[in-house]
């Protein structure tokens, strides 16, 4: 069993792009940047949702709670199926580690035993988060069917009394009613959680799916999106042509030979597309041509001049790519300049007979031109659509099923002034944005947005009601794109005590992007270092980020003063609370960096998007509103 980075590979990562620097803004002016929020929808919209919920108190009924026998059952079947997975296809070694790891036998045996409910829905809990992670392996499909059963046996056990179950699911129902009807026109992040989590639990005790489907509709906005304005695109694909050719050809019995000139431009315009990005090609040019031709003893001197235009059309996306055929228009008039023979009489002959041969042998001109230009940029084209279609999701789906998340749903598109990807990262349950993203900025080479659902959807099952010891936690920042900076030993001090830090299960990481300010953070219910315990005390860490525009035009991510450690709740602090919060300060202090996005980012050489594939880009624009993060890129 290894760990390999995740890092680029999902969308949570686009928090940080790995673009971290430590060192404070210095010899450059910034300055604080501020913009409007977006209109937000009237109340009305969630008091109708509070409505049908209400009228829905009675719908809660315990035969359809989950069946704790089946969910055992089941559970047993999963787990001898992986045995005997591994039995036959991994070494006795490697088995045998698989098995440690897993520790699954105390729950089998709690099962068989007949123990209590608590016991049995404790040791699922454990078994449960030992398989989300990072390990090669879990991506597999015994290992998931055992997590899949192992959620079932959580979910049984925690509804198996049905008499108390279903007095406590209205309860939520109510509780969902009363936080919509809250909302004055936009959730606030901690709304969108507590309704996320309301809509959780209904899920997995098989309740009132059409309403969980009504509130999720409202929150059914794509929450990512990667947008490339059309003159990206164009610096991409634009390329001057010049091509000087020798002609060799022979129209109606007189042989040609000379050369020929293609001069030109190929460029790219978008169309308005959804499912694939469509592009239209254009070969634009103009051609010269000077021949010589002979015809038994006459010599005839041509020029030729004509215009060229070539269209074809690429489609482009998640399947691959496609092209049109492609279509051409072109005009050419030629003369003779011309006409050798030593005899008048024949050159006089000769003219007539080219004046009267010139309409035929323009249009067989013509013809072959057309086929032979369409013909090169056909050939060209082809070669450009056949080169295999990068496939980022084929790279992050062992990691999406190690970590038990949903392969998110993707559309590509275009309009006539940009091409994007847009998506839902969430789970059947889960939320995504309650708007569309707001307008990207305009003078920025690409754009990527990230609604705070991204966040919340992807980390918030990993780190929920977990543990993590110090180099754990060093280890899963880094993996997600915010590597710890080591501080400087100081010879003075003795080094820090490695901590243990436990995660809330309601909301574990924070990331807010709202009122052009973005808030990262992570609350703990626990925390220990060694013989300083916090137990059942609220610890919430976090760091606030305002974006500021350097003098050169780019903009980061400062860090507006120092990083908080809160105890929410506790009004005063005693010597323990406040000894530890200085430690965690020390801590954290590289966690949260000073800066972020302060560094040049470089898009992989597979990209999905070839047009900014292995290019260096700088961020020249951050929006941070209405629970959106857009980066503006050049």
């Amino acid at each position: 069993m290894t760990k390999q980075s995740i890092t680029g590979l999902t969308l949570a990562t686009f928090l940080a792009f790995g673009l971290v620097s430590q060192p404070v803004v210095t010899g450059q002016g910034t300055t604080v940047v501020s913009t409007t929020s977006m209109p937000t929808p009237p109340a009305s919209r969630w008091n109708r949702l509070a409505d049908q919920i209400e009228s829905n108190l009675d719908a809660i009924r315990g035969d359809r709670l989950p069946n704790l026998d089946v969910a055992k059952s089941g559970f047993i079947a999963s787990l001898t199926q992986l045995q005997q997975y591994l039995d036959t296809h991994t070494s006795r070694r490697n088995r045998a580690a698989w098995m440690r790891y897993i520790d699954a036998q105390p729950l089998a045996d709690a099962i068989e035993n007949d123990e209590s409910v608590s016991t049995i829905g404790r040791l699922a809990t454990e078994l449960h988060q030992r398989m989300v992670g990072l390990h090669d392996g879990l991506e597999l499909a015994n290992f998931r069917q055992l997590r899949t059963s192992t959620e079932g046996l959580i979910a049984a056990a925690k509804f198996a009394d049905s008499e108390r179950s279903v007095p406590l699911l209205q309860r939520q129902l109510e509780l969902l009613s009363k936080t919509l009807r809250e909302i004055d026109s936009a959730p606030s992040t901690d709304d969108a959680a507590a309704i996320g989590t309301i809509l959780g639990t209904l899920s997995e005790s098989r309740q009132v799916p059409d309403l969980i489907a009504n509130v999720r509709s409202s929150f059914a906005s794509p929450n990512f999106r990667i947008d490339i304005p059309e003159r990206t695109v164009q610096s991409a694909v634009m390329r001057d042509v010049n091509k000087l050719q020798p002609v060799r050809d022979c129209i109606l019995g007189t042989a040609l030979r000379g050369t020929s000139n293609l001069r030109g431009i190929v460029q790219a315009d978008l169309q308005p597309s959804i499912g694939d990005v469509h592009m239209v090609l254009h070969l634009t040019g103009r051609f010269h041509s000077d021949n010589v031709g002979y015809n038994k003893p006459v010599r005839l001197t041509t020029v030729s001049d004509g215009n060229v235009h070539v269209t074809r059309s690429l489609f482009f996306g998640p399947n691959g790519s496609r092209l049109s055929a492609a279509s051409a228009q072109l005009s050419l008039q030629s003369k003779v300049t011309s006409i050798q023979h030593r005899w008048r009489l024949v050159r006089r002959i000769a003219s007539k007979r080219a004046a009267e041969q010139k309409p035929l042998a323009d249009s067989i001109a013509r013809e072959k031109l057309r086929r032979r230009v369409t013909s090169e940029f056909v050939r060209e084209t082809d070669q450009a659509a056949s080169l295999p279609s990068p496939n980022m999701m084929s790279r992050a789906e062992p990691y999406l099923l190690r970590l038990d998340l949903e392969k998110p749903q993707r559309t590509w598109g275009s309009t006539d002034t940009s091409m994007f990807i847009e998506g839902v990262m969430a789970d059947t349950h889960q939320l995504s944005a309650d708007r569309p993203a707001p307008m990207s900025d305009a003078g920025s080479d690409a754009s990527i947005q990230i609604h705070e659902s991204v966040v919340e959807n992807t980390l918030a099952p990993l780190l929920s009601g977990r543990s993590f010891e110090q180099h754990e936690l060093d280890d899963l920042l880094e993996q997600i794109g915010l590597p710890t900076q080591k501080p400087a030993d100081d010879p003075i001090d003795e080094p820090e005590e490695p901590f243990q830090l436990r995660f809330t299960r309601f909301r574990p990481i924070i990331f807010e992007s709202r009122d052009q300010k973005v808030r990262l953070g992570l609350r703990g219910s626990e925390f220990a270092q060694g013989d300083r315990e916090l137990r059942r005390t609220n610890l919430e860490i976090a760091a606030t980020y305002v974006p500021a525009r350097l003098d050169d035009g780019s903009m980061w991510l400062i860090r507006d003063g120092e990083v908080s450690i809160r105890f929410p709740g506790r009004q005063r602090l005693g010597l323990r609370e406040s000894a530890i919060r200085s430690t965690l300060r020390k801590s954290f202090e590289n966690v949260f960096p000073e800066t972020l996005l302060s560094k040049t980012w470089t898009t992989p050489d597979d990209f999905a998007i070839q047009a900014v594939a292995g290019r260096q880009f700088r961020s020249n624009h951050i929006d941070a509103r209405d629970g959106w993060l857009t980066i503006g890129v050049r």
